[in-house]
């Protein structure tokens, strides 16, 4: 009997991790009032593990948001640097995110811009990020995170002007994060059919027997 509620439960739990979608989570156009950037931005020397830099991008509006923190970067310590590699985490949340959050380690590069206005300036330009997910039995090649324009407050001084330090400026701006997962087949489905049958067969076979 107990054997057969295990290999129940199997029949069960396999299709059930098979079943993820692909999905699309976007948080374009931003809400530079909320989206934010912690201040070790561009400094290799200072990103870490335990010390990341976190770029937490909320979309305008109800939507999703995304939240992409780098524990390793090369290069890209003074402006107009591009190709510069990186690594670390992304997560998603949102209405677009199947179960409402997901999260993948990832790498990839980064292009900096110029700091405005000028050299040292109070707003650094982050031009475009792209990073490719880990993939897994969920995550297909293919899944990617792309970042584009994000203009950072380095300091409080104008534009910056009584924002706080790391904030994201309009009016450009976006993210987005394609994930690839398995579309589930015809044996997988099978799997679960059987499952379940074992499961309505288990309930029956208690109700005969009575408390």
């Amino acid at each position: 009997m107990r054997r057969i509620v295990l290999l129940t439960l199997l029949a069960l739990a396999l299709p059930t991790a098979a079943l993820a979608n692909s999905f699309t989570a976007s948080t374009g156009p931003l809400n530079f009032t909320l989206s934010t950037s912690t201040t070790n931005w561009f400094s290799p020397g200072n990103i870490h593990p335990n010390h990341p830099w976190i770029l937490n991008l909320i979309g305008s509006g109800v939507g999703d948001t995304i939240t992409l923190s780098i524990t390793s970067l090369t290069h890209c310590g003074t402006a107009n640097q591009v190709n510069c590699p990186f690594s670390g985490m992304v997560t998603a949340k949102g209405p677009s995110v199947p179960g409402g959050t997901f999260t993948d380690s990832l790498m990839g590069t980064m292009n900096r811009g110029a700091n405005q206005p000028g050299t040292g300036g109070a707003v650094r330009f982050l031009t475009i990020l792209t990073g490719t997910l880990a993939t897994n039995p969920l995550v297909l090649p293919g899944s990617i995170l792309t970042i584009t324009t994000l203009s950072i407050c380095a300091s409080g001084s104008n534009p910056c002007q009584g924002l706080s330090n790391g904030r994201l400026l309009g009016p450009n701006g976006a993210g987005t994060l394609h994930v690839a997962s398995p579309i589930p087949e015809p044996g997988t489905l099978g799997l679960l059919g059987t499952g379940l049958f074992g499961l309505a067969g288990l309930v029956r076979r208690k109700r005969k027997l009575g408390p």
